[in-house]
């Protein structure tokens, strides 16, 4: 890395203090950074939801603009410590909530001022960016205020909460405050180099268009707002402005932890004979969504109405039982990770608006890997190796045929997860009920079961 170098009796001045600050950015850990990170964008967190945009609860046109961070191409930091509250106007046409970079100059904390100077904070920290007369080059406080709109020389500095500053005043309180650095005494200076500390901070801007807006490649779009009868409808469009990501509508499969802590739902629907000698097993492997509804809130969730499948049936849902699992629109393909879920609802913090089709959605739930492999052993009758049959995940019904021999035969089956890094050890299907080759209702135990296929004998003709 390019360095300033440093030797007694140097004269350091502006110019060598600024190819330092180039050389430890721009040349340093920026150019490091850039050459690793894929994308820019909002940063993801646990819940995914900074700088997240929703409709205040008990509002029909304010929206809440989540806290957050993001990183432009510099690198940078963009951010918003505190929700943001707007009130949006109807003008009739389709609103974009675009995010980008800023400054500011005000200092952590509020104060409050008296008429004699008195300056007292609440979450400030003065002495760690103020310096007072007793101190060489004092410098001074600006006030975001409309009375009190002077530079204000600090003349004492007692702790972070507390200080004494020179001039006449209104007594204020709840001011923010910026610093005013001490310069060269007759030194004319420039606004723009006035206050000595710039603070990362975010640009939210709302842009009218029926059609996305053109962007620079430092501008992400936080949302879409629409107006539906008198009602903002908000539509979250982060998911193509992520940090060092790419979109988990776009992938097929969610490459992240795989925790396959619950029974998978694999069981066995049912066993029929399609042949003389050929049966056909129906097998599941995942949670069939029928209707649902999407709550749009700080962490969206996805509650499923009415579902089913084999082993949990039409009941309830254990908490947590989806939790590393994958909800997947088979209408798109287009599929996002579940965090979590209590009961029938699914907290999904990456789900987007880009999940649904414009119609006929078809939701379903299963394990977060690429494919499942099945396993068909055979004893008694039809002695034989076994029959391996691997398909995606993402088929989660599936058929599988295969000959028979007459006579008995045990059938026992198993399967195992796999991923492109790894795969778990066969396992045993559901303890749960199936139809068997003589449409009767059984149950699946040791996930194995015997059939009895016998030879159909024909009728004895006569032709003498």
């Amino acid at each position: 890395m390019s360095e300033l170098k440093i030797s007694p009796n140097l004269f350091i001045e502006v110019n060598e203090l600024n190819r330092l600050v180039k050389f430890l950015k721009q040349d340093g850990y920026v150019k490091l950074i850039k050459s690793i990170v894929p994308s820019v964008g909002i940063v993801q967190n646990d819940l995914n939801d900074n700088f997240k945009v929703a409709l205040k609860e008990g509002t029909a046109d304010t929206i809440i603009i989540n806290p957050g961070l993001a990183f432009d191409s510099d690198l940078n930091a963009i951010m918003l410590e505190n929700s943001l509250e707007v009130v949006i106007t109807d003008t009739g046409m389709k609103k974009w909530i675009v995010l980008s970079y800023a400054i500011k100059n005000d200092e952590k904390g509020l104060v409050n001022i008296t008429a004699n100077g008195t300056l007292t904070g609440t979450g400030t920290e003065f002495t760690k960016v103020l310096r007072s007369q007793s101190q060489d080059h004092p410098t001074k406080v600006h006030f975001v205020s409309d009375n009190n709109t002077q530079d204000y020389e600090v003349l004492q500095l007692t702790s972070d909460t507390l200080a004494i500053v020179a001039g006449a005043f209104t007594p204020e309180s709840g001011l923010k405050y910026s610093v005013v650095g001490a310069f060269t005494p007759g030194f004319i200076l420039s606004p723009e180099n006035k206050f000595i500390y710039d603070y990362d901070y975010c640009n939210i801007s709302i842009v009218d268009s029926d059609e996305i807006p053109a962007l620079t490649g430092d501008q992400f779009i936080l949302a879409s707002l629409i107006f539906d009868t008198g009602v903002v409808v908000v539509t979250d469009k982060r998911a193509d402005y992520m940090f060092n990501d790419v979109s988990a509508s776009n992938s097929n499969f969610i490459n992240s932890e795989l925790r396959i802590t619950n029974d998978p739902l694999v069981a066995l629907n049912g066993v029929s004979r399609i042949e003389e000698r050929r049966l056909e097993l129906s097998i599941q492997h995942g949670y069939d969504v029928n209707t649902y509804e999407v709550i749009n809130s700080t962490t969206p969730i996805f509650r499923i109405v009415t579902g089913t499948c084999i082993l949990l049936g039409t009941g309830d849902i254990p908490d947590n039982y989806f939790k590393g699992w994958i909800l997947l629109n088979r209408k798109n393909m287009k599929s996002v990770l579940i965090q979590s879920n209590t009961g029938k609802s699914l907290y999904v913090p990456k789900f987007n608006n880009d999940i649904l089709a414009s119609a006929g959605n078809d939701f379903i739930v299963v394990p977060n890997y690429e494919e499942i492999e099945f396993e068909f052993k055979f004893t008694g009758g039809d002695d034989r190796f076994p029959i391996y049959k691997k398909i995606s995940t993402f088929s989660h019904i599936n058929r599988f045929d295969f000959p028979i021999e007459y006579g008995v035969t045990n059938i026992a089956l198993a399967y195992r997860l796999i991923s492109a890094n790894y795969s778990t050890p066969f396992n045993p299907l559901a303890v749960a009920n199936f139809v068997n080759i003589k449409s009767e209702v059984e149950i699946l135990a040791n996930s194995a079961f015997n059939v009895n296929i016998v030879q159909t004998v024909g009728t004895i003709r006569n032709y003498s």
